[in-house]
């Protein structure tokens, strides 16, 4: 894309038409010239914008951090920060109630890193503890990076890395504990949970979505019929790591809060912040067109929300 652009809620809920652009950084512009540049995280005002070589397998060549209303750049390093091995950082973790071992590098000589998917845990703003946690796929081997401001480098962790980890009979739930010492970000224990939830009649296929929800953690399950063309029901469980396999409690509510979930992140937002959206809503912004709705939790229901909208304006 030759910009970033955003949309807004009208008052009846439903999402209007691009109502601005936010222009690319003048040095990322350069640098995207007759290429696109991809929006693969957000987090309130902040956008993580990343440029690709043209070989998907190099790796990415700028990643940067961008807030939408005050132009403000954050430019993040490389994932190699050493020129020597005998520079590099590593610690190895075997997974609680799991298999292999997790290893984690900072500082690593030699690391090519395809970002597609990039959470922040707050605003990045000047003197800001904000973690930021990259997900990078390059030929199937799946990594972790962490990376905080201060940071040189980013600490990067191999390894079955999914928060959630589907395999042929099991659904596992991975959680990471992260510390930080004099090398940088590192993650001090890795634990799978086995997750089990009770089926639904007449679906074929599901699609699971994780949103932090006034300090617990949702799992929102998404239950297709035959072909995936149509949504049969949506469940939303509280989960619980304590217990192994971990325990999961299906909700009815929000108190009052909406959701929203797409492919890039999934938030929580309290109704009393705004005045526009109603409340006990999960909207869904998921690539498909389908998926483009709101949930209304209170009654089961599902309502287009982009109607108005070209698949290119999503």
């Amino acid at each position: 894309m030759a910009d970033f652009s955003f949309s807004s809620f009208c008052a009846g809920g439903t999402i209007m038409g691009v109502r601005g652009r936010v222009p690319l950084p003048e040095r990322e512009r350069e640098m995207a010239a007759g290429d696109s540049v991809c929006c693969v995280g957000s987090f309130e005002g902040w956008l993580v914008g990343v440029k690709a070589n043209k070989g998907r397998y190099f790796g990415d060549r700028r990643r940067f951090l961008m807030n939408s209303f005050s132009r403000d750049v954050i430019r993040l390093p490389l994932p190699s920060g050493a020129s020597r091995s005998a520079d590099a950082y590593t610690r190895s973790l075997p997974i609680i109630n799991g298999s292999g071992v997790l290893h984690c590098t900072i500082n690593a000589a030699k690391c090519v890193m395809l970002f597609w998917k990039v959470v922040l845990s707050s605003s990045p703003d000047s003197g800001s503890k904000c973690v930021v946690a990259a997900t990078s796929m390059v030929k199937d081997a799946v990594k972790l990076a962490l990376w905080r401001p201060g940071m040189k480098s980013w600490s990067v962790c191999d390894g079955n890395l999914h928060m959630l980890s589907f395999g042929k009979f099991t659904t596992n739930l991975l959680v990471f504990e992260i510390c930080e010492d004099d090398n940088g970000l590192m993650v001090s224990r890795v634990e799978s949970c086995v997750i089990k939830l009770p089926g639904v009649m007449g679906t074929a296929n599901e699609t699971w979505s994780i949103v932090e929800w006034r300090g617990k953690l949702l799992i929102v399950v998404t239950y297709f019929g035959e072909f995936g063309h149509n949504i049969i029901e949506i469940r939303v469980y509280e989960v619980d790591c304590s217990t192994n396999p971990a325990t999961f409690t299906e909700i009815k509510s929000l108190d009052g809060d909406c959701n929203f979930i797409s492919q890039l992140s999934s938030k929580s937002f309290r109704l009393s912040h705004y005045d526009v959206v109603k409340d006990d809503l999960i909207y869904f912004m998921h690539g498909r067109s389908f998926d483009k709705s709101v949930y209304n939790m209170k009654d089961g229901t599902m309502t287009p929300i982009t109607a108005d909208m070209s698949e290119d304006k999503i």
